[in-house]
């Protein structure tokens, strides 16, 4: 559960709040009916984040890499 928790940014608390949500008819379980809809939802929301960081991180290595060449092109402006 910790795991799961992590890696949607939540606490532990909350992944449990969200789980006896999933208990829809309050037994104290959740059945297979009950936790199919919401582990989809949670991994959707895992791989959606993931795809998020990748991206970010693939912004900021672009960003990174055109002030890097903008400050290389200064350099060169200025040592001629």
């Amino acid at each position: 559960m910790k795991m799961f928790a992590d890696e949607l940014g939540l606490g532990v608390g909350d992944l449990r709040h969200i789980m006896s949500s999933a208990d829809e008819n309050d037994d104290g379980v959740v059945s297979y009916e009950e936790f199919v809809p919401i582990a989809l939802e949670l991994l959707t929301a895992i791989f959606a984040r993931r795809k998020f960081l990748a991206e970010q991180a693939a912004r900021q290595e672009q960003a990174a890499a055109a002030s890097v060449a903008a400050c290389q092109e200064t350099a060169a402006r200025v040592a001629r």
